[in-house]
């Protein structure tokens, strides 16, 4: 068992490292879809899904830190993609990881494409525009 143990854990090393690499090489890259508007939409981004204090129960979130400290090390490795959600409970982490990347000049706003998707209590339409809101002061933005 310590064997097969053993080798898992290596397996996913080596999974996460070239997962990372084809990561880093889009990056680099410049891998991009052109859009009507002429701007370039990134083709890798970053998924926030469970980097939450919530969900991790701990005093820091996810796996390399807090989620401001993922977003800030994706934006200055060049990452300009982000997807979020108010359901995963981290929406102002991310706002603080890319106010401080914009303060620090390592991105302007315009440069980052930031998604996000409406909680599914808020379908209704008088709560879609305090639920947007909402989304934009947690993130920081005001588009």
């Amino acid at each position: 068992k310590a064997v097969i143990s053993a080798s898992v854990a290596i397996l996913a090393q080596v999974l996460h490292l070239s997962v990372f690499w084809f990561c880093m090489q889009a990056l680099r890259g410049g891998r991009a879809f052109r859009l009507r508007s002429a701007d370039t939409l990134p083709a890798i981004g970053l998924g926030t899904f469970t980097g939450t204090r919530h969900t991790q129960k701990a005093a820091k979130t996810g796996p390399g830190g807090t989620m401001e400290q993922c977003v800030t090390k994706w934006i200055q490795l060049g990452g300009r993609m982000i997807d979020c959600a108010q359901n995963y409970l981290n929406e102002a982490e991310i706002g603080d990881g890319i106010t401080r990347c914009i303060r620090e000049g390592t991105t302007k706003r315009e440069e980052l494409f930031i998604s996000s998707k409406l909680n599914n209590p808020y379908h209704e339409p008088d709560k879609v525009r305090p639920a947007l809101e909402k989304t934009l002061v947690d993130l920081g933005l005001d588009y």
